[in-house]
């Protein structure tokens, strides 16, 4: 039985073809679709990816390779293997180390203090760094300039074949290390005022002294 005879038979009237048109046009078309729920699984989907990634860098950043390095000893007048440090891979990634160290560091000549630039080569052949291990490399300065024993602000930069390069700020001939920000502060001094740290050793002896007090690094 159509919906036209079930009017029909209800108020005794034959429905209008106007009306039954818009009656077909009606239940053809369907309902329109929900524009909150379509906006509401797009967001979830968003919130699903955007955690997902985060996941996933937060893995890289474990996994990537991280060199924990300490300045042993730096020593100008060694003819070979005058820089001594300790390299440890603090990432679960194997990696190795690149054959040269970049450094900066001021240094006094003819009375005043000048920028200078140099490279070391490191002199093992094995330079593989395993996951969580420390080991003792030395590397050879190419060049340095006859005050260097008097240098401050010196900075080594190492680098792995795989991950970040890992930076190294000491002070001094003392090879204490300094933080980032310590490092730029006491460098932007010097070179605004031209004073450094107060307790500064005069002679090589104060210097090595002074090493020696503060015990390993």
């Amino acid at each position: 039985m159509t919906r036209a005879t079930i009017l029909l038979l209800h108020d005794g009237s034959a429905p209008s073809p106007h009306s039954l048109a818009l009656q077909r046009n009606g239940s053809s078309r369907g309902s329109p679709p929900d524009r909150t729920s379509c906006r509401s699984a797009c967001e979830e989907l968003t919130v699903r990816w955007t955690i997902e990634w985060l996941f996933r860098f937060l893995a890289w950043l474990a996994r990537r390779p991280t060199l924990k390095i300490r300045i042993v000893e730096d020593e100008p007048n060694r003819n070979a293997g005058g820089l001594v440090f300790e390299v440890e891979n603090a990432s679960p990634t194997a990696t190795s180390l690149v054959p040269t160290v970049e450094s900066r560091f001021w240094f006094p000549e003819r009375g005043r203090y000048r920028k200078g630039r140099t490279v070391y080569d490191v002199r093992e052949l094995d330079r593989e760094l395993p996951p969580f291990r420390a080991k003792i490399l030395t590397a050879s300065a190419r060049s340095l300039p006859p005050g260097y024993g008097f240098a401050w602000f010196r900075v080594f930069d190492f680098c792995p074949r795989r991950g970040p390069r890992t930076r190294v700020r000491v002070r001094s001939a003392t090879l204490e290390p300094l933080g980032a920000a310590r490092f730029t502060f006491e460098l932007w001094r010097f070179r605004l005022t031209g004073s450094v740290q107060r307790a500064t050793p005069a002679t090589i002896d104060e210097m090595e002294a002074q090493r020696r007090s503060r015990g390993p690094h």
